[in-house]
């Protein structure tokens, strides 16, 4: 991947998560667009982003009514079952 590439990418990125928040100017909506046409890791970052912003809601609604148990209400079997699984998922 070129530099320019990787520079095009951050620029959009940057973009997409702004866009978010506030409207985008014409000129980076036009940017935004057309990097969008080329670049499916950009696509890719872009559907993510907005199903996190979706769904963290929810999420943060869920715990408030019931929250997940603390760490030290978990057995040490079930802690063990967490770390063998992160081991083997890195």
């Amino acid at each position: 991947m070129s530099i320019k590439k990787i520079r095009s990418c951050k620029i959009a990125t940057a973009l997409i998560s702004k866009s978010l928040d506030v409207d985008l100017s014409f000129k980076e909506r036009l940017f935004l667009n057309l990097h969008l046409m080329m670049c499916n890791m950009c696509i890719n970052y872009r559907r993510q982003l907005k199903s996190l912003k979706k769904t963290l809601p929810k999420y943060l609604d869920a715990i408030s009514i019931s929250p997940p148990p603390a760490h030290n209400q978990l057995s040490d079997k079930k802690k063990k079952q967490i770390i063998e699984f992160i081991e083997l998922s890195s």
